[in-house]
C-alpha cells in the first residue's frame, strides 16, 4: 500500500492492493493519465498519477519451486583432451 495525500485538507490515507490493480486495469481500458480517488475525510477528488500507481503496483512473487530450481554454480565444461 502507498500512500496519498489529499490537497485540500492534507490528510494521508493509502490506498490497497486491489484498488491499485483496479485503478491500473480502468487506466488501461480508457486510456487516461490519472485515477481520481475521493479523500475519505473532506470528499475532494485526489488525482493520482498514473506512474503512481505503478510504482504502487505489487510485485510478483516468485514460488518457491522456481527459486530453488535455479542452479546455484555453473556446472563445469568438459573439454576433450
Amino acid at each position: 500500500m502507498r500512500g496519498v495525500r489529499c490537497q485540500r485538507c492534507g490528510h494521508m490515507f493509502s490506498l490497497s492492493v486491489d484498488q491499485v490493480v483496479a485503478a491500473l486495469d480502468r487506466l488501461a481500458e480508457k486510456s487516461e493519465s490519472h485515477y481520481g480517488v475521493e479523500c475519505p475525510r473532506c470528499r475532494h477528488l485526489v488525482k493520482v498519477p498514473r506512474g503512481d500507481l505503478e510504482r504502487m503496483r505489487p510485485r510478483p512473487v516468485e514460488s518457491s519451486a522456481e527459486a530453488t530450481a535455479m542452479p546455484t554454480s555453473p556446472a563445469p565444461s568438459e573439454t576433450p583432451e
